[in-house]
């Protein structure tokens, strides 16, 4: 099997999750938060209250550590499959 990267985006996730989530004061759980870029475009929005941004990866999340620009966000390590 062979998987390729999409040639056209469909939508815009952030633009989506903006749209379609209450956002305001809200406490968001983001699972695998990667390299934090949509957590970093969530957290700037300007309406959460706080992110909790698991990360499976302990390099990956031992790098999100060092992120200190983001004072309503916490990184943790862990996986969703161990919710």
């Amino acid at each position: 099997m062979n998987f390729s990267e999409p040639t056209e985006l469909l939508c815009d996730e952030y633009e989506m999750i903006v749209a379609e989530l209450p956002l305001e004061g809200a406490h968001v759980l983001e699972l695998g938060c990667g390299k934090a870029e949509k957590t970093r475009m969530i957290a700037q929005a300007g309406k959460v209250a706080s992110i909790l941004a698991l990360e499976v990866d302990a390099f990956q999340h031992a790098r999100n550590l060092q992120i200190r620009d983001l004072p309503n966000v916490r990184f943790a390590h862990g996986a969703a499959e161990r919710l």
